[in-house]
């Protein structure tokens, strides 16, 4: 292989791997979104597990009321029928201490009862706008991590393919060339070749007079000419 080959396919290579990197980045950015997105989605629920269990414990305490003043008229009926076959004063009396106990204690549930299912009335009305809006958030929360997914994984399947297609480039260069890339990679912070087509190095930033820029066009050289201020071989692409 000549040093022309050479030269391009580690400008290929080069290339490939800043796709690779770019692609890398924009799923990173995807994950973080996926992570906001199902932190988000965990406190819509939380905001309306809390509304919800506010309004079951109310139900609750009204069904247990409803039973109450069930079993108390059961249990009032049957005072009644004891009070009809009372073998004496006493117990006769007795009878009709718990019957006016069971009356009074059916009266008070009766009035909790009916203070409870205006508190629900109350409760269900005041949630209902805030329990409608996060139903309606949770979804779209949930229809935006459901496209997320498809895109991150077409996120990962590109970044495949360019890690697939800068192994095949690395194949084709000697071993001894890939190693110094691989090193001048480190030194110059992944980029090896820098474009000055715009008078200043892509690498480092610094713009050239256009004195220096003349000079480094009349004797640019590629693979052997480097930027006068940060070292990277410097190409001219446009």
């Amino acid at each position: 292989m000549n040093v022309t080959d050479v030269l391009d396919k580690l400008l290929e290579l080069q290339d490939v791997e800043i796709s690779i990197l770019r692609e890398k980045n924009q799923l990173a950015r995807l994950k973080d979104r996926k992570k906001e997105l199902l932190k988000k989605r965990e406190e819509l629920k939380e905001r309306l597990v809390s509304l919800e269990s506010e309004i079951n414990k109310v139900k609750a305490s009204i069904e247990d009321l409803k039973n109450f003043i069930v079993y108390k008229q059961d249990r009032l009926e049957e005072l009644r029928k004891q009070k009809e076959h009372a073998t004496s004063r006493k117990s006769f009396k007795e009878i009709l201490r718990q019957i006016a106990k069971a009356e009074d204690e059916i009266i008070r549930a009766k009035a909790e009862l009916a203070r409870l299912q205006v508190e629900l009335e109350e409760l269900e009305e005041r949630s209902k706008e805030e329990r409608l809006f996060l139903r309606e958030a949770i979804e779209k929360v949930e229809n935006e991590l459901s496209s997320l997914e498809k895109k991150i994984e077409e996120q990962k399947s590109e970044v495949s393919k360019l890690e697939d297609r800068a192994s095949a480039v690395r194949e084709t260069l000697p071993e001894d060339v890939c190693e110094e890339y691989k090193q001048l990679k480190k030194k110059y912070n992944g980029l090896v070749f820098s474009d000055i087509s715009s008078g200043a190095c892509e690498g480092c930033g610094m713009s050239y007079s256009s004195a220096e820029f003349a000079s480094i066009l009349k004797e640019l050289e590629p693979g052997k000419t480097r930027c006068p201020y940060c070292g990277r071989f410097v190409i001219k692409l446009k």
